[in-house]
């Protein structure tokens, strides 16, 4: 049924900047449903959907239509959508929006309810549709207490839904509650993957699972069974790749082999695997969680690297594949990768600060890197330095807007444009609702948001 709506009468003070663009602040006080802000999405039809703490916002042509409850397409009682998780619009242009009471989905006209077990309260968390139409929800919990030697200790439930717009699946088999400790990210299920041939893939924190000729098995070759899998991608050539608690497991000809320290990896536990455009698989170890080294598989031989071969300190956060180079982002620094092994950026390629906090590569290809003092772009085999901001900076956000304008959140200073070679600077003094500035986005039309913790602001820059 659907939801009664509340047109709300928008009245609010519009700062002009450069003669002829606005910026308009959206709050609690005058349209929104919290000015706490948990999720977006700007949909195929160009809606602009905003998540709260306290229930779901609709923008559209100008109109805000604030969404606190749904009716119950059952009982006919109203539901509280409370803090929302997810909003997600699959191929059929449905909205889906999630949040710690259910699942409501909007097709355009109505809203329907699925509610999940009250005794567990899961909250949708991942959406992946596959190449036959179905929707593939996650749904987790997470819950932290002590345990008897005052350990902090993290328990996650997670369960698997299935939706083929005719019949929902619940998949038991693969529900279950894990105990961390260390500092293994708190999530259930870690990766879902469609292969060529359509089957699908989920690794989870208790085993890996394959969804194969409409039936859903638990993995159990080897040591595969109930252990801890970090994430699942297929190569090239078809071979599916698994990384996980005891080692990088390959699936291959049906047959599943496995590789750790003593077959020359840099450990046992990998707990990230990625695929690079040559088709490389690279996995990242660590012991008690902490960064041990990359191990690389070029289809044929390994390679592993530790932190003094990558020539970084700390935690490889992340690899950047761009063009044909490889890089290897640290908050020390960055590495490039070639034939001959890794190189560090230093003073003569243009990096001469202590630490940075983000690496970011946009849409057309950019790459940038936020140092303590600086903003660098990677041009040319150099880092050229952008600008040096006026104090200290933490950022939040890169965002590259359909011109190729930058934009660069910060928690404390607001957010910084970069347009026509020349830098300006937004704050609340300027108009903005807050200078903790978490995120950018823009519009179908061109309009580029803010969010702070005090609601958002959009501007027609």
């Amino acid at each position: 049924m659907l939801t009664r709506l509340i047109f709300v009468a928008l009245f609010m003070k519009c700062l002009c900047i450069q003669g002829q663009n606005q910026l308009e602040n959206f709050t609690k006080d005058n349209v929104l449903t919290s000015n706490q802000i948990t999720c977006y999405l700007v949909d195929s039809k160009g809606l602009v959907w905003i998540g709260t703490e306290s229930g779901l916002n609709a923008y559209s042509a100008g109109k805000w239509y604030p969404i606190k409850a749904i009716t119950n397409n059952q009982t006919g009682k109203d539901v509280q959508l409370g803090r929302i998780e997810t909003i997600y619009e699959d191929k059929r242009r449905n909205i889906w929006v999630s949040s710690i009471n259910g699942l409501f989905i909007y097709n355009g006209n109505s809203w329907v309810h699925y509610l999940q077990d009250e005794e567990e309260k899961l909250v949708a968390k991942d959406f992946m549709e596959d190449r036959s139409n179905r929707i593939w929800i996650g749904l987790e919990n997470t819950k932290k207490f002590e345990d008897f030697f005052n350990l902090q200790v993290t328990m996650v439930t997670g369960i698997i839904y299935m939706y083929n717009y005719e019949t929902w699946f619940t998949f038991g088999q693969m529900s279950g509650n894990v105990a961390l400790k260390y500092n293994i990210p708190p999530k259930f299920f870690t990766s879902i993957l469609q292969d060529k041939e359509g089957n699908i893939w989920i690794s989870s924190l208790e085993g890996l699972f394959r969804f194969y000729s409409d039936k859903m098995i638990e993995i159990e070759e080897d040591d595969l069974r109930r252990i801890k899998t970090f994430g699942a991608i297929q190569d090239l050539s078809g071979d599916i790749w698994v990384a996980t608690e005891l080692g990088i497991f390959r699936y291959s000809n049906n047959t599943w082999m496995k590789y750790g320290k003593k077959e020359g990896l840099s450990g046992d536990f990998f707990y990230d695997i990625v695929k690079d455009p040559r088709g490389r698989i690279w996995a990242f170890s660590a012991t008690d969680m902490k960064f041990t080294g990359l191990s690389m598989n070029d289809g044929k031989n390994w390679m592993q690297f530790d932190s003094d071969a990558i020539n970084l300190k700390g935690t490889v956060n992340e690899l950047f594949f761009w063009e044909e180079e490889i890089f290897a982002f640290s908050n020390n620094g960055v590495s490039r990768f070639d034939s001959t092994g890794w190189h560090r950026f230093d003073r003569k390629d243009g990096l001469n600060e202590k630490s940075y906090s983000f690496m970011f590569r946009n849409r057309f290809k950019d790459i940038f890197l936020v140092g303590e003092k600086a903003f660098f772009q990677f041009e040319n085999m150099k880092w050229v330095k952008m600008y040096e901001p006026p104090g200290d900076w933490v950022v939040t956000q890169i965002f590259t807007d359909k011109k190729r304008r930058l934009w660069v959140a910060t928690e404390s200073s607001g957010v910084f444009q970069f347009a026509d070679n020349k830098w300006e600077q937004l704050k609340e003094e300027d108009g903005l609702p807050d200078d903790y500035v978490s995120g950018v986005f823009e519009d179908k039309t061109g309009n580029i948001w803010f969010i702070t913790k005090k609601g958002i602001a959009k501007t027609n820059f």
